[in-house]
Order: structure tokens, then sequence, then C-alpha cells
């Protein structure tokens, strides 16, 4: 592939990022004010890992260890998240989701689930199909290159 083709995918992949959030996280209604952007990206982190790091929450939300330890704290006092030690690494702090994170995150799921099921039906069969194709393909490409 050309540089010009590599920079027009990249581009149109940034750009894709403002319109998924307008599209999909402007739709929360239920969001508790006091979780922010990167404390939902870590309980969505959570949701597909039993466990995560610091290292690894960091990486999620592209911040220091430190800001991700700050951000998971509220994450902590809200119960939607308990941190613990590795049992064969006691320097190792993970955390994992409680049942009130997975209730919390079960109810948004399905909140934007509607939003985007709504959205979706808007349009013609043709691009439903089309958009699907792509977002499959989309998917399985960036997981390989994680």
């Amino acid at each position: 592939m050309d540089t010009h083709s590599v920079d027009t995918s990249i581009s149109a992949l940034l750009e894709m990022m403002p319109m998924y959030h307008r599209l999909v996280l402007n739709k929360l209604e239920k969001k508790p004010p006091h979780v922010t952007k990167s404390q939902f990206f870590i309980l969505l982190a959570l949701m597909g890992n039993d466990t995560l790091n610091m290292t690894q929450v960091s990486a999620y939300i592209a911040s220091s260890k430190e800001q991700a330890t700050r951000a998971v704290a509220p994450l902590v006092e809200a119960g939607y998240v308990d941190r613990f030690h590795d049992e064969t690494n006691r320097k190792l702090v993970l955390i994992r989701l409680t049942p009130a994170g997975k209730a919390f995150l079960r109810e948004t799921k399905e909140q934007l689930h509607q939003a985007l099921e709504n959205k979706f039906a808007t349009l013609p069969e043709a691009e439903q199909q089309e958009l699907l194709q792509s977002l499959h393909s989309i998917l399985r490409i960036l997981k390989k290159m994680q």
C-alpha cells in the first residue's frame, strides 16, 4: 500500500473517532455525572477482561499509570470496581468489575443498543449490510493491530 493510501486510511480512522463519540457516547442518558470518559473507558475495558493491572489500564485510556490510578480510585469508591493485589506478586495491583459495575455496564449497553438500533433502522437495507460488513472487518483488523 502506498503512503498516500495509508495517510488517507489513518485520517479516515481519526475522523471516525468524533463521529463515534457523537453517535454512541453522547447517547448515554444514565451515565452518572461522577463517571468521566476515562473512567467509562476503564469500565468498558474491564467488560472484556476479568482483571487489569494499572499498566493495562493506562494503555486503554492512553495516560500514565499515575493518571490511571487516579481515575480508578473514584470507581472503587463508587463500588463499580474492586482493587486488589495479585496473590503471586503482591506488588501487582489489579482491578475487576464488581456486581454493581457489571449492572451499570449492562444497563448502559442496553441503552446504547437501543439508541444505535434506532439510528441503524433509518438506513436503507443495502447500507445496513454494508455497514455491518465494514464494522466486522474493521474490528477484526484493529484487533490484529493491537
